[in-house]
């Protein structure tokens, strides 16, 4: 039988010399590991007084090393769907955001036209209430209070081209 042990050994041996790259690989991995001797009791006595510890031990760091990796892919895979969920509640709260920004927008473009058309009614009629023609004013340049700004004489402008 050590016959047939000494020439696996030999063969392996020669294959593990004719692939070099397998050869390193192995060698690696035998330097990297470190060696565990879980069997601490000699071979030619029977179980004595300590082995039902030291298999109760054993025992009782398998189960924590277990429950430690149950434990740490439980907290993996909550924080994979806790980062699910926090995508797609940023996803819809963009969208909210911007869509309810729009509107804002829009508002305040609404309000800003109605407050020009405001300014620009009162000027007309601060300007028809004075007497002064708003065709003869049209031909010359109207005559506008200095604090008037370049948009309202732009709107008065526009209005009184368009009156009949």
């Amino acid at each position: 039988m050590s016959d047939a042990v000494d020439t696996s050994a030999h063969e392996l041996h020669a294959r593990l010399l004719a692939d070099s790259i397998a050869r390193d690989r192995v060698i690696e991995d035998l330097e990297s590991k470190p060696i565990r001797m879980t069997q601490v009791s000699g071979s030619s006595a029977g179980a004595g007084s300590g082995d039902f510890h030291h298999y109760r031990q054993h025992r009782r760091i398998e189960f924590a090393r277990l429950n430690a990796i149950n434990r740490q892919h439980r907290a993996e895979k909550e924080a994979e769907e806790f980062a699910k969920k926090r995508k797609i509640n940023e996803e819809v709260c963009a969208q909210l955001t911007s869509k309810k920004s729009s509107k804002r927008q829009k508002k305040k473009a609404s309000a800003r036209m109605k407050k020009d058309n405001m300014r620009a009614a009162q000027l007309s009629e601060k300007a028809a209430a004075n007497g002064a023609d708003v065709e003869d004013e049209c031909e010359t340049g109207p005559s506008l209070p200095p604090c008037l700004r370049t948009e309202d004489v732009a709107i008065i402008r526009n209005l009184s081209n368009t009156s009949p």
